[in-house]
């Protein structure tokens, strides 16, 4: 495994997905050094740690190579500074505007030493990882599960879940708010674990959705977790739902602003926030084109949330051109998934008779290809409206959530949208921003 400690989303994200295209090894984003160390305490395999001197006012470096030396870890450090310090057997120095690719062929030859991109030898896993959020799928707890915490001023510590205890489902809010991502169970019951979440989720979904306790937040989890949990006519029920709240949330808001800051600060992945605030960013654009009547509507709802499905790494979703598909140097597996992943998702949701036709239209034509196969920014007359409305709506919230902060310049953001796709999307931009504008008088 390798930790990455950057802020600059474009960066981590871009490290992430040439890192990952050459080396077979799970890449672990993470914002400072202590939450890197945390990690670094629970799982035995962290192979390199990749940080800048410093992140804001934390010395990330010093912390990260003090931390090895002390617990003698089995870790390499790669520093995107020239610091001047001491030179460590384990540390490498690199100027802070090292290329990416540098940086890639840098982490392969400290992972490999003959610089071949391989598989290399594995430290034997003690824990098997969960998403944290499925935790609230199940009732009681199969076997222990761990969460590492910190509580106050004290030091880090591993919070346990028993075996056969209840599962407190505002205790687990709780510590999603503070930023868990992740469970961790023994390497011997990740499979009990597993089966265990599966089998509760199918009991969820054969009953009525009413039913169940918790319902909205049963539905997030479900949404948040479609590339583990798999898709199915009652996953679209559920899409549907939310896509009801969304509606109504809009109607009722006083503040758009409010309703996308919301969004982004939601705690969950990538693709779940995407979806959400597509789906708020398609709404906005739609209520604004009479022609747009409620199917159509929905169609464009429904696409957001599974327009991405068929992408397993999440890094992957944010390209979104040719130039960002070029530059991310993927491996001949990840460019091939990256590159069809559109046609592959049309294909898997074809077989689900309630998804709307035009949703499958706009899920294949989502990358402006009418095929599903590859990039395109110059729309041809074989990309429908509703595709249009769906691209600028994701173009936008994905802008956003890629954001550093929720202080987004929203001009630039317009501008460069239209600057990408030659102004062809100008008019749905328009609506975006006056009702940006409308809320903020």
């Amino acid at each position: 495994m390798i930790i990455i400690i950057e802020t600059d989303q474009t960066l981590q994200n871009m490290l992430q997905i040439n890192i990952s295209s050459k080396l077979p090894m799970k890449i672990m984003p993470k914002d400072n050094a202590s939450e890197a160390i945390a990690l670094m305490e629970i799982l035995p395999d962290i192979r390199i740690v990749i940080c800048r001197a410093k992140t804001g006012k934390e010395e990330t470096a010093t912390r990260i190579i003090n931390e090895i030396k002390t617990e003698k870890y089995d870790c390499k450090v790669i520093v995107l500074e020239q610091t001047g310090q001491p030179p460590e057997e384990f540390v490498t120095y690199l100027a802070s505007t090292s290329p990416v690719d540098i940086v890639t062929k840098t982490v392969i030859s400290l992972i490999n030493k003959d610089g071949t991109e391989k598989a290399p030898p594995m430290v034997q896993r003690s824990y098997f990882t969960i998403p944290f959020s499925l935790l609230k799928l199940i009732e009681k707890f199969p076997c222990d599960f761990y969460l590492k915490i910190k509580k106050g001023n004290l030091n880090d510590y591993l919070k346990v879940f028993k075996l056969n205890d209840d599962v407190d489902f505002a205790k687990i809010d709780s510590y999603i708010v503070k930023g868990a991502k992740k469970a961790y169970v023994k390497k011997e019951d990740g499979k009990k674990a597993v089966d265990e979440i599966n089998s509760r989720f199918k009991k969820i979904l054969s009953h009525s959705l009413e039913d169940c306790p918790d319902q909205a937040k049963v539905e997030s989890v479900i949404l948040e977790n479609l590339e583990f949990l798999g898709l199915n006519k009652a996953v679209l029920q559920i899409a549907n739902s939310s896509i009801s709240k969304i509606n109504q949330e809009l109607k009722t808001s006083k503040s758009l602003g409010a309703v996308i800051n919301s969004i982004y600060k939601t705690p969950g992945s990538l693709r779940y926030r995407k979806s959400f605030m597509t789906a708020v960013f398609c709404q906005i654009i739609a209520s604004k084109e009479s022609y747009i009547d409620s199917h159509m509507m929905n169609s464009l709802q429904v696409a957001c949330f599974f327009n991405d499905y068929s992408l397993q790494n999440e890094s992957l979703i944010s390209i979104r051109s040719n130039e960002e598909f070029n530059m991310s140097l993927l491996s001949k597996e990840d460019g091939k998934d990256v590159d069809t992943h559109a046609s592959r998702a049309n294909e898997i949701l074809s077989k689900i008779k309630e998804i709307p036709e035009e949703t499958l239209k706009i899920i294949k034509q989502h990358h402006g290809v009418a095929s599903g196969q590859g990039f395109s920014q110059s729309l041809n007359a074989q990309i429908g409206i509703l595709t249009k409305i769906f691209i600028t709506a994701e173009e936008v919230a994905l802008r956003i959530i890629n954001s550093p902060s929720p202080s987004i310049k929203l001009n630039a953001i317009f501008e460069e949208i239209s600057n990408s796709y030659n102004t062809q999307l100008d008019e749905f931009l328009g609506h975006i921003r006056e009702s940006f504008t409308a809320q903020a008088d």
